[in-house]
């Protein structure tokens, strides 16, 4: 899943999940400035450690933001 897409797909789960980004950034431990730069698109390119750690956080399959093959190549390993 590429830039916006990833960015408006990790904000619309998390507002579904009732999670606010402060609750979000904790259960994932991250900070909520990387969140917020996440769904903001300021930071386009997630790891796939960071990825990981958001759908665990979410409750969801981690392949939910990695998708196919082709667009695996968009995320840093």
């Amino acid at each position: 899943m590429k830039g916006r897409k990833l960015a408006v797909h990790i904000k619309k789960i998390r507002s579904e999940k009732g999670f606010t980004q402060e609750k979000l950034a904790q259960l994932a431990g991250l900070s909520v400035g990387h969140v917020i730069r996440l769904e903001s698109r300021r930071k386009t390119n997630p790891t796939m450690e960071t990825l990981k750690k958001i759908s665990k956080a979410l409750g969801i399959s981690f392949e939910v933001f990695v998708g196919s093959e082709q667009e695996q190549t968009c995320l840093k390993q």
